[in-house]
Parts: C-alpha cells; structure tokens; sequence
C-alpha cells in the first residue's frame, strides 16, 4: 500500500517555503517616498491646527491634546514631529515670519528708495491683517513677545528706518525711540483700526482697508521727516502683487509651505 508521501512523490526533500519577489530598490524608495509623504502630510496637519489654536486662544491655553485634536491625528504623532509645545511654536513662528519676509522681499526686490520699502512694508501688513483675521491675531498673539525683534516686520522697518536716518532721507529727533515708535505705530494700526471689526462691527471693507494702508504709510513717512505731500506720493504707489501660490515656489518642503502653501489632501495620521 503506498503511502501518503508516496502518493505527492518519491523525494524525500522537504516542501520548499513560498518564495516572494526581491524588494527591489526602485521599491523601497517608493516605500520611503510615500513614507515621507504621510510625514509630511501629518506635520502640516499639526501645524495649519496650531496656527488657528494660538490665532484664537493663544499659546499659553492651548495644549498638545487641544492640537492633535483639532489636527485630526494621534497624540503620540506630534512627537514625531516636535520635542515639545514649544519646540511646536518656534517652528511655527519661523513659518510665520518666513512668510512674511518672502513676500516682502518679492515686492521689495526693485525698491531701493527706503521711503519706498516702509510704505511697501506698511502697506502690505495693514492690507493683509484687514483681509485675513486668522493672520492678524497671530500676528498681534506675537506682536509683543519678542520674537519679532530681530525678524520679520519691526526688523524690516527698524531696518529702513536707520538706513534711512544714515543717509539723511529720514530726520529724528532722538532716533531709536523714534525708530521703536515708527515701528511700533504699525502694530498699534491692526490692532486698533482693524480689529474693531471683529467686534461687531463686521469685515472691513477691501477698499476701507486699502485706504487705510495708504494713510498710514504716509503719516509714517510723514513722522520720519518728509512733506506731506511726498508721504502721500509715496505711499500712494501701487504695490506689485506677491500671490500666496508663487510666494512659496521652491519651498515645498518648508514648514512655511505647510501652514502658508498650497492645500494638501488628508490621509490617516502617521
């Protein structure tokens, strides 16, 4: 009687295990680029959440649950990504100001005239704090902390300002108080001016928001030493456009991108 081994064949060699094909390096990079992707994808989750969160309640009242929630994704992602809440609000920060400077310098690139470069400055902030309430709170959260002082728009003005004063355009009484008051008045426009209309008042107007970019840029100038009248020249100019979807090309992989940047579509948390 034959047996069972002998009924599947007469070797004696054991079955072999199920082969599977070679990972091939081709392979693991797509495995790596997707991986990549989520990462990226998950942090920009964390960060655009952030970004509202701190905007409307401030860093101080907002915890790491409150982030992750509000993104959508796991507790423990954000600690893929960021050692704490603060390392979280640096970065975050850093976008920020980034984002600010890149658009600058776009309409700044032919400016020489640093009469020109404080109403481009003025202009653009007040423009786009009257436009954009989520971008104005952070910036007045912000304003006040220090962590502005060597970056983004009291930098840039302080910047203009003494250049300025160096080469005589502008005229001071007593210069570094003059300069932190000049500087300081831009913050005192958006919150004042514009934040009224979050109190009832309804969304500022684009052409009352305008107007009042232009006004303030010139009263500026005005306090900095020059005429009336070429204050109001000057800040009356046109302001060369700086579009969110070109302000960002060549930094994709930016945080500043994530928060600023094109949309990106949600997947699962990683």
């Amino acid at each position: 009687m034959a047996t069972r081994r002998e009924k599947k064949g007469s070797s004696d060699t054991p079955d072999e295990p199920p082969t599977f094909p070679p990972t091939t390096p081709r392979r693991r990079r797509n495995r790596l680029q997707a991986a990549q992707a989520q990462r990226r994808i998950t942090r920009g989750k964390l960060l655009r959440a952030g970004y509202r969160l701190f905007a409307e309640r401030g860093k101080d009242v907002v915890s790491v649950n409150d982030i992750t929630d509000a993104a959508g994704v796991g507790f423990g992602s954000f600690y893929n990504h960021f050692e704490s809440k603060d390392a979280f609000h640096e970065a975050l920060v850093a976008a920020f100001v980034e984002d600010i400077d890149a658009r600058l310098d776009r309409r700044l690139a032919r400016s020489v005239d640093v009469a020109q470069r404080i109403a481009i400055t003025v202009r653009g902030a007040v423009e786009r704090a009257g436009n954009d309430a989520l971008w104005r709170r952070f910036l007045l959260r912000e304003a006040f902390t220090g962590s502005f002082r060597t970056r983004g728009l009291e930098a840039r003005l302080l910047d203009a300002i003494q250049r300025g004063l160096d080469t005589g355009r502008f005229r001071l009484l007593e210069p570094r108080v003059g300069s932190l008051a000049t500087a300081g008045g831009l913050i005192g426009v958006v919150a004042g001016a514009l934040s009224r209309s979050e109190e009832g008042e309804g969304a500022p107007l684009a052409s009352r928001v305008r107007a009042l970019g232009i006004s303030t840029a010139a009263t500026m100038l005005a306090a900095l030493g020059l005429s009336a009248e070429e204050a109001r020249s000057i800040a009356e100019r046109p302001l060369r456009g700086a579009s969110q979807a070109a302000s960002v090309k060549g930094t994709l992989q930016s945080d500043r991108s994530l928060v600023f940047g094109a949309e990106i579509t949600d997947r699962p948390d990683g």
